[in-house]
């Protein structure tokens, strides 16, 4: 039985320790666990060459930042509204009362 070395992290940087069994690793690209139990560093081999990893690594690399859609103007206003919206949520407040204090001539003239 082959197990979890530390240098299969080194190798490849998208595989970690699993939390299931020192028989398994974890890639952070899948979210998913890998069974090396019986082929060890080629059983990850295997897995960084399969048509999932190869199309999430792909799609990782055209992602885009939030920035590319707004400018840096808009993410303080996007930021106020999620701390305002966590707020709600945290003191169990009515949506009702988020959605009046949205639509308040108040905070338009901030």
């Amino acid at each position: 039985m082959q197990k979890y070395k530390d240098e299969n992290s080194k190798q490849y940087s998208c595989i970690v320790k699993s939390s299931n069994s020192d028989e398994h690793a974890f890639c952070t690209i899948c979210l998913a666990d890998i069974s090396i139990a019986h082929g060890g560093l080629n059983d990850i081999k295997q897995h960084v060459g399969t048509i999932k990893h190869v199309t999430l690594v792909k799609s990782l690399g055209e992602a885009k930042s939030i920035t590319s859609f707004h400018g840096n103007d808009d993410l303080q206003v996007i930021r106020a509204e999620m701390l305002l919206a966590s707020a709600v949520v945290e003191h169990n407040l009515p949506v009702q009362f988020f959605r009046e204090l949205m639509n308040s001539t108040i905070l338009h003239a901030i």
